[in-house]
């Protein structure tokens, strides 16, 4: 099991542009995004805890974000992994360079995901 953070917002995709050069709307197609850190979170909304199950996941040791352009994700979930992992990477250049760790879990193995938030854990017995 793995832990990250997931921003409560909606995220509407990539740019106009972006999907152009991707040829898709999500970086790493449709699924739940988490992020290794709230500060990376908090850019799609209010951060909140998640833990989360990736049985097969493809990983990503290194990348930018022109090395995802052609990541072929119809053969990454036709090769049986339920999502990707992208332990190193940065996006953009110079000093406006984001962070690319992540995961996406995909859309049929979402039931692998849990939101933990405070009020949703069982009560400790006393």
């Amino acid at each position: 099991t793995l832990e990250g953070f997931r921003g409560e917002s909606v995220y509407g995709g990539l740019t106009e542009l972006q999907q152009k050069r991707f040829g898709r709307e999500f970086l790493l197609g449709d699924g739940i995004y988490v992020a290794p850190s709230e500060r990376l979170a908090s850019h799609f909304g209010k951060p909140i805890d998640v833990r989360f199950t990736l049985r097969n996941p493809y990983v990503i040791q290194s990348t930018t974000g022109t090395g995802l352009r052609d990541l072929d994700i119809v053969g990454i979930k036709a090769s049986g992994h339920d999502g990707i992992i992208i332990q190193k990477g940065r996006w953009g250049f110079g000093a406006g360079q984001e962070d690319l760790r992540q995961a996406v879990i995909f859309p049929e193995f979402s039931e692998q995901v849990k939101i933990w938030r405070p009020e949703t854990l069982p009560e400790a017995d006393p």
